[in-house]
């Protein structure tokens, strides 16, 4: 992987799986790091499962910006911005700008002619796979 990082031009099937280690990266640092808990309730009341969903973006503390904001994407395949002001410590919500599904958005192809896979296709293999771990763990 660290090859392709570093390589200047690369075809569809290496952009691919470039694309596809970001996410897994990305998605495996917040399921186990765990988001802040008001974001935690926040996707509770929405009944969004966050042991089974992945996070695709997650920015904090942005200059001009909220304090939290990011994408995710539902077991159900299902993808929700959100865009809220926490706490400094990061426990208490102080106000919520936007919980938005976003779905529409997103093309979810496995074949385009010159980018191969897109990015909401991959993001849902990477979620599955997760997943599919997760359960294989339990069992």
């Amino acid at each position: 992987m660290e090859e392709l990082k570093l390589k200047r031009q690369l075809n569809v099937n290496e952009q691919i799986l470039l694309k596809k280690h970001y996410i897994i990266e990305k998605a495996k640092f917040w399921r186990e790091k765990g988001l802040p808990e008001p974001i935690k309730s926040l996707l509770k009341e929405y009944r969004i499962n966050t042991d089974t969903c992945i996070v695709l973006q997650y920015d904090q503390d942005l200059i001009w910006g909220s304090t939290d904001e990011g994408l995710l994407l539902t077991e159900e395949g299902r993808f929700y911005e959100f865009d809220a002001d926490l706490t400094k410590d990061k426990s208490k919500l102080i106000e919520l700008y936007s919980f938005i599904e976003v779905t529409a958005q997103y093309s979810i192809k496995d074949k385009v002619k010159g980018c191969g896979k897109t990015e909401g296709f991959i993001a849902m293999e990477v979620l599955k796979e997760l997943n599919s771990n997760k359960r294989k763990e339990i069992v």
